[in-house]
């Protein structure tokens, strides 16, 4: 018989405290407007954010060089929602 995995990491809530839903919606409204942000531009909620899983970040190659793009997951914009935020943020 196979192992059993917990789904508890995808079923439970995301909590935030009033910066981190502040800094969120922030980086939404950056990323509808196509204005790149990271972690200077999330005042101190860029770590916490990324650990929860509502941002991430990708490595895109631009005129030969790397560099890192963040956005705003699925799972943010679901946690933005049950806060009572509607936003709609564009995918890059």
């Amino acid at each position: 018989m196979g192992k059993l995995i917990s789904l508890r990491k995808y079923t439970e809530s995301v909590k935030l405290s009033p910066l981190m839903v502040q800094a969120l919606r922030a980086a939404c409204k950056m990323q509808s407007n196509h204005i790149p942000f990271g972690q200077a531009n999330l005042a101190g909620s860029f770590i916490p954010l990324l650990k929860r899983g509502c941002i991430d970040y990708k490595t895109i190659i631009h005129n030969g060089e790397k560099e890192l793009t963040c956005y705003v997951t699925t799972r943010g914009l679901k946690a933005l929602g049950k806060a009572g935020f509607n936003e709609t943020c564009k995918k890059k």
